[in-house]
Parts: C-alpha cells; sequence; structure tokens
C-alpha cells in the first residue's frame, strides 16, 4: 500500500508552507499521548478540543 500524498489547501496556508511527509505524521502520532483538535464554528470563532487517539498500523 501506497503512502497518502499530503498537500495544503493554500486558501488557509502560508505561501511559503510545506505539507508535512506522511510518515513525519506518522511518526508523531505514534509518540503523542495527547492531540489537539481545532474546528472553527459556523460564526467564525475557533475552538480546541484535546483528543487521545489510537494509532493502529496499516503498512
Amino acid at each position: 500500500m501506497s503512502d497518502p500524498v499530503t498537500r495544503l489547501d493554500e486558501r488557509f496556508s502560508d505561501p511559503d508552507s510545506r505539507s508535512t511527509t506522511w510518515a513525519a505524521a506518522c511518526a508523531v502520532l505514534e509518540s503523542a499521548q495527547l492531540s489537539w483538535m481545532r474546528k472553527v464554528l459556523a460564526f467564525g470563532k475557533g475552538a480546541f478540543t484535546h483528543t487521545r487517539h489510537v494509532f493502529a498500523e496499516s503498512r
């Protein structure tokens, strides 16, 4: 199975930004005990929440 292609949405990214490789993202997720998720509510206000996750090997 090949790794997913990662890319940034240019509407929401700095022009000089580069996407994170799938391997790098997996390494961070595998070692993390806690993650933060940000969502933007319908009226434009941002909200953060912490999440615990399970990362399953898929290779």
